[in-house]
């Protein structure tokens, strides 16, 4: 129950922070703190959606693999797949955030040198 609560929640604020990010670049502020700290919050949601379902593979696995062997393999299957998913996107997302976090320096040395 305490897993469902937590991959809710993770999902909610990765959906904000997305919704805001867009939001934000919509508007024209593309290298700015706050959309630096959004790409950080979405970051860290991500982060905590991979270690659950990595726990919820570890945890729950063997008690499904005793139940039914063919069952427990494809399920083992869509579950490894799916976790290696959600570690692409936080690959994805760190490359996001190191662009934005560049762009962001370019920027501030930009503005000192005029």
């Amino acid at each position: 129950m305490l897993y469902l609560k937590l991959c809710n929640r993770t999902i909610f604020i990765i959906m904000i922070m997305i919704r805001k990010l867009i939001t934000s670049i919509q508007q024209g502020n593309y290298f700015t703190t706050v959309n630096l700290r959004y790409i950080k919050k979405l970051f860290l949601a991500a982060i905590t959606a991979v270690v659950t379902q990595f726990m919820q593979l570890v945890l729950l696995y063997p008690c499904i693999a005793s139940n039914d062997l063919h069952v427990s393999a494809i399920r083992r299957n869509d579950s490894v797949g799916l976790w290696l998913t959600e570690l692409l996107f936080v690959a994805i997302l760190y490359v996001v955030y190191q662009v934005f976090h560049s762009g962001m320096q370019l920027k501030v040395e930009n503005d000192e040198f005029v």
